[in-house]
């Protein structure tokens, strides 16, 4: 998501990362990489990576979770 934009979410990746550098709003979802919110970055629900992590230098108005396992 470039810096400035705004999208409704949720916003979900499969197999890849989630760079936020402007706006979600609502969730963010990655399955299979990471969800990266940028200092610019604004999450106004959850932000959700399913086998990845969750990196924020941003601003996530909900939870924050990193599930891991295998699959």
């Amino acid at each position: 998501i470039p810096e400035g934009a705004t999208v409704a979410g949720p916003i979900v990746v499969a197999g890849g990362n989630l760079t936020v550098n402007g706006t979600i709003e609502g969730t963010a979802i990655a399955i299979a990489g990471d969800v990266i919110i940028a200092s610019s970055g604004n999450v106004t629900g959850d932000a959700i990576a399913a086998f990845g992590d969750v990196r924020n230098s941003g601003t996530v108005a909900g939870a924050t979770r990193s599930l891991t396992g295998t699959f």
